[in-house]
């Protein structure tokens, strides 16, 4: 009976040392071994790897990591940055800058509108043209509007500006660009791509 006594008591001891080394080191695996737990350091040194079988997930922050290899591989060279990346362009066709008009598209993507570049297709007379930026129904408040130049026109000019206020947008709001007119010549074309930061 004292034996088991002194069993049972050693066994306590040791199972409390082990709890309280597991407790008290960055690294170590919890009871039954189905996990463990890292905070310092998990290194893989020089030709070794980390496999993630078929059938195992890859998280971070407890959020599985949808892509599959191949998917990551894509960025595998690429010198894109993250903000990069994260830029979507929406084309918009503005058909006569000689009429005064607006046009539309849709944005598929929810973000803010950071920049808009505009190109003109040939050169005009009469006046310079004012084109207007509305981003769902408002207007940004910083380069909402830009000035195509009629003095020397050309194809190929492009007028540019970075926007800031009132230039958030949801999926599924309107984009819209619209002509002053001015310009005498009929079909002067704008082709006007909107830059969104996602």
């Amino acid at each position: 009976m004292r034996k088991l006594l002194s069993y049972t008591a050693v066994g306590l001891v040791l199972g409390w040392g082990a709890f309280a080394i597991a407790q008290n080191v960055s690294n170590y695996m919890e009871q039954g071994g189905a996990r463990w737990v890292i905070g310092g350091s998990l290194d893989v040194a020089s030709g070794g790897d980390l496999d993630i079988e078929s059938g195992a997930s890859l998280k971070i922050a407890g959020t599985t990591v949808a892509a599959t290899a191949a998917e990551l591989d894509v960025l595998n060279g690429s010198s894109l940055t993250t903000a990069e990346l994260d830029d979507v362009t929406l084309q918009v066709h503005v058909e006569d800058i000689s009429v005064a008009t607006t046009y539309f598209t849709v944005s598929y993507f929810a973000g803010d509108v950071t920049d808009w570049y505009c190109v003109l297709r040939a050169g005009f007379a009469g006046s310079n043209v004012t084109l207007t930026l509305n981003v769902n129904g408002a207007q940004p408040t910083t380069n909402g509007t830009l000035t195509v130049t009629q003095s020397g026109s050309a194809s190929g000019d492009i007028d540019s500006a970075a926007v800031s206020g009132a230039n958030t947008i949801a999926s599924g709001q309107l984009i819209a660009i619209g002509s002053g007119g001015s310009a005498t010549e009929v079909n002067t074309v704008e082709m006007c791509t909107v830059v969104i930061d996602r």
